[in-house]
């Protein structure tokens, strides 16, 4: 993936990913292509089904092996003096720091990867190397077990000079610690049950200390503040089992700040940003980066919430399911997937991943386009009977995923691309009773078949309700379980289906 002369080129770089688990290609693909799309995305359908497990795959294949306590270090260690006195510092981010040596003529830009820097703190840390010798030496210790052989050799002075510095940074600070590991751009939160606003997200302003802001423990809102000290780098927020709480009463004020660009109010504005724990201060308002990535489970149960459709029309969502052959399939192997073993190896994609979020007007291409609204138009007076029809909004960011997912794919074709936008921006708004939906079902699952004789059919037989009859098999299958559910119980929703 790539930004090259304002064109933007989508790689899929998929091989080392699809590989790790349970998950197929077509997830990934919808996923990404969603996420791009759309800030927030929603993923639902059956407990254990790998739903966390799939949204922790991208955030850690795009986000690099960072330790956030170890990068507060870092900072501390390339912005002081005793560094500064000799180089010239360009930049400090989550995967690089890159200096100029003063005392060099060439006045190139030397590149040092934040993971090289660590593995030198590690060692001097642990007493493998030693401060007060010379770092030619200590770069062969170093280089035995490193993975960055052409940075160590070329590059130990800087290593050695930024490793010695975030020692003495450390010992500055017994008390704190610098061990911790912490991901550095993603954060999973677990929703409770007794959220009842958004200050377990936001935190809240202390009342009894004076221009001190409360941070909720969970990390989000430093998140959030990274995450836009960091514009270039995707962040992601993964709330695990989003409907153990109303929705609404939580992340009403995230959903407006994600649509409408305006900041959230969090303290009184005096000025100045307020101290808190941690490194970061808190502004008086927020906004939410545009590479903030939001990404919410969903388990259906009478233990939870369901979502309204203002929470759902917001979002993209996609449904995990589990057939005979995938339990079967995964039978033959029981094991969890190996997350750590693509820990930022698309990492080269993270900067290329935030600019495509951002572009404003994605250029589809006419034909695209055309069979996009073709489609469109069928399906909106068939919602509209059910008062479930799509807004303007809706229609954007359909042609949006159409134009990622495209980008993504190498072997492309538009009627899987659609199937899975009306599953995800169509039919999660659906919910009513039979003498409601009975008549928007059928007429929605036409749309759904191909030309054959059992369109001739009223109602249409359950056993032509197949992947073979229809242009759209996905949609077909949830329709038709939607359908099922109605004639049994007189009442259906997406979400329940």
């Amino acid at each position: 993936m790539n930004v090259s002369n304002g064109e933007l080129v989508l790689s899929a770089a998929l091989d080392d990913v699809v590989e790790v688990g349970y998950f197929s290609r077509s997830q990934y693909h919808c996923l990404q292509a969603g996420l791009l799309s759309k800030q927030f995305l929603i993923l639902t359908g059956l407990s254990g089904s790998g739903k966390t497990q799939l949204a922790r795959l991208l955030s850690k294949w795009l986000c690099s092996r960072v330790n956030s306590s170890l990068y507060e270090l870092l900072e501390k260690a390339a912005t002081s003096d005793g560094f500064l006195e000799n180089y010239d510092l360009l930049c400090v981010n989550n995967l690089v720091v890159e200096v100029i040596n003063k005392r060099g003529s060439a006045k190139t830009i030397i590149p040092l990867p934040t993971n090289v820097i660590f593995e030198w703190y590690h060692a001097l840390k642990n007493g493998e190397i030693e401060e007060g010798k010379d770092p030619k030496e200590s770069r062969h210790i170093i280089g035995a077990l490193s993975a960055y052989q052409k940075y160590i050799h070329g590059f130990y002075t800087e290593f050695f000079k930024l490793a010695v510095l975030m020692v003495r940074e450390s010992e500055k600070d017994e008390g704190r610690d610098n061990e911790k590991t912490v991901s550095g751009t993603y954060q999973l939160v677990s929703v409770g049950a007794d959220w009842t606003s958004n200050e377990n997200l936001l935190g809240y302003p202390d009342a009894l200390r004076e221009s001190c802001y409360r941070k909720p423990d969970n990390g989000v809102l430093d998140l959030i503040l990274q995450a836009q000290s960091n514009p270039d780098l995707p962040h992601f927020l993964i709330l695990d089992e989003m409907n153990l709480s109303h929705v609404e009463r939580y992340f009403a004020d995230f959903l407006s700040a994600m649509e409408s660009g305006e900041a959230i109010s969090l303290h009184d504005d005096t000025g100045e940003d307020w101290g808190a724990e941690g490194s970061l201060k808190v502004p008086a308002k927020l906004k939410i980066p545009k590479n903030l990535f939001v990404i919410g489970t969903v388990n259906v149960d009478e233990t939870t919430y369901m979502f309204s459709p203002k929470v759902l029309d917001r979002a993209n969502v996609i449904e995990f399911r589990v057939s005979e052959d995938e339990m079967q399939s995964f039978l033959t192997n029981p094991v969890k997937p190996d997350l750590d073993a693509i820990a930022g190896q698309g990492a080269q994609y993270a900067k290329a991943f935030v600019t495509a979020a951002k572009l404003k007007d994605v250029p589809l291409d006419a034909a695209t386009r055309e069979a996009v609204s073709k489609v469109l138009m069928e399906f909106f007076p068939q919602l509209k009977e059910a008062g479930a029809e799509f807004g303007y909004r809706t229609a954007h960011e359909i042609c949006r995923f159409i134009y990622f997912h495209k980008e993504l794919s190498t072997d492309w074709k538009f009627e899987a691309a659609m199937d899975a936008a009306i599953m995800q921006k169509l039919l999660p708004k659906l919910h009513g009773s039979k003498k409601k939906l009975g008549p928007v079902l059928a007429a929605l699952i036409r749309l759904c078949l191909k030309e054959g004789d059992w369109l001739k059919n009223d109602p249409i037989k359950a056993e032509d309700l197949v992947a073979e009859n229809a242009v759209y098999p996905q949609s077909l299958e949830k329709l038709a379980r939607m359908r099922k559910r109605l004639q049994e119980h007189g009442f259906t929703s997406f979400a329940e289906a």
